[in-house]
């Protein structure tokens, strides 16, 4: 069975289509992770950081669980990472990181 020059020309062409559209798919989708203006992206990861630390409640109570300490509230053991990182902090680092965080996007 001959394939002719035509059809493999179009096969060809096809596929470089979809490559170049998952491509620009990819660059798409980088871009909106780390967007090409640094600011955008600083003024994203400091809003995350003070969403995530508003309502960090340090005196939540701890209770030992094994070799390791849990929170007495099921709630807080289902926080994120970050938010438990934050309640190791303290409030007086978390205070003054939120400060400084605040000021800096106002400045951005």
């Amino acid at each position: 069975m001959l394939v002719s020059l035509a059809l493999i020309r179009q096969i060809v062409e096809l596929q470089r289509a979809g490559e170049q559209e998952a491509h620009q798919k990819r660059v798409e989708a980088h871009e909106r992770r780390f967007p090409p203006n640094p600011k955008t992206l600083i003024a994203r990861r400091l809003q995350e950081f003070l969403d995530l630390s508003k309502d960090v409640d340090f005196d939540a109570k701890l209770v030992a669980a094994g070799s390791k300490m849990r929170f007495a509230d099921p709630r807080y053991e289902e926080k994120s990472p970050e938010g438990k990182l934050y309640y190791r902090a303290g409030r007086d680092v978390v205070a003054a990181a939120r400060e400084v965080s605040q000021a800096w996007l106002k400045a951005i």
